[in-house]
């Protein structure tokens, strides 16, 4: 049930009305589905190993101990935490396991993009703006409605912007996740500080389950594969035009 930027004015009104609607609890709105309470919000993000600077002394392995990267400890810190990154030359790796013998303790495998164009939450792909991640409330692929996000606007499939439904999908877990907690899955920092502006700077969020304003999850998890190929290929892209530079082929 996504919504294009084209839609009638009075529907963005609407859509815009219901996210200054009061936190649910006394008098939570039946319509919104059964209320499962309060939540902490916070947002984990793909890493780009292009926005690291620093020596390239640190390696990321596998989980049977080969070298995949060797990378700037920066990234290697980040996409330790964030469990997903872009490499330089465009692989994208996903954080696997714990490994003691690893950079920050954790191992990782080569994304397959055909697959996962944005990583892998647990054991199922993840899905910017509509993965989210949990520990324990909320099984692995429940729909969850959350009123904050509605009107939200987010990227699009076809290149533009979206105004988010407030439906999102637990299909992840997270290792630095407290008790109540979720982790909403965004492209970049950058989405992740629009969004938190945009829901007013809220830490906690009202969350619905059983949502009759929520389609079935197979109807609204997309795979926006024209920006996901664009997302994978721009630090490709950037370390070509630095090689035809240092060949004297543009100045």
């Amino acid at each position: 049930m996504r919504l294009k930027i084209h839609i009638p004015e009075r529907v963005v009104f609407l859509l815009v009305a219901l996210t200054l609607l009061p936190p649910a609890g006394a008098h939570a709105d039946p319509g919104f589905g059964d209320d499962a309470g309060q939540f902490r919000v916070t947002y984990y993000w793909i890493a780009f190993e292009r926005e690291h600077k620093g020596t390239r002394d640190v390696p990321l392995i596998d989980c049977e101990g080969r070298v995949l990267a060797t990378v700037s400890d920066a990234f290697a810190r980040e996409i330790s935490l964030e469990g997903t990154g872009v490499l330089e030359d465009g692989r994208v790796l996903n954080l696997q396991r714990e490994h003691p013998e690893a950079a920050y303790g954790w191992c990782f495998f080569k994304v397959d993009r055909t697959e996962a164009p944005w990583g892998w939450g647990s054991h199922v792909p993840l899905h910017p703006f509509r993965s989210i991640a949990e520990n324990g409330h909320l099984p692995v692929g429940q729909t969850v409605f959350l009123p904050d996000f509605v009107g939200i606007p987010v990227p699009a499939a076809d290149g533009g912007i979206d105004f988010h439904d407030g439906c999102f999908v637990v299909e992840d877990t997270g290792y630095t996740l407290d008790d109540r907690h979720i982790d909403v899955f965004v492209l970049a920092r950058a989405h992740y500080m629009k969004l938190h502006r945009l829901i007013g700077g809220k830490n906690q969020v009202q969350i619905y389950t059983n949502s009759p304003l929520c389609p079935p999850v197979a109807e609204f998890l997309y795979r926006p594969d024209k920006w996901a190929r664009e997302l994978v290929k721009q630090a490709a892209r950037a370390r070509q035009r630095r090689h035809e530079t240092k060949d004297g082929k543009h100045r």
